[in-house]
């Protein structure tokens, strides 16, 4: 079975254990989302500059504009 879940913020191994509880072993994670970013096809481990539109959404989601 595949799921989505949606954290506002994640401690070490959360989803491992909310799943164990549910007596279900996790596989495989994939983050596609931080915060107000998509991350796309970004391959894990790589970097990419923020495109302007990104950089003001992020400022904002931290209070900075």
């Amino acid at each position: 079975a595949t799921y989505e879940v949606v954290l506002g913020e994640g401690r070490k191994r959360q989803l491992r254990r909310m799943f164990e509880c549910m007596g279900r072993r996790v596989i495989d994670l994939a983050r596609v989302r931080l915060g107000p970013l998509g991350l796309g096809g970004l391959p894990e481990g790589a970097l990419r500059p923020l495109s302007a539109p990104e950089l003001e959404r992020l400022k904002r989601a931290v209070g900075l504009r």
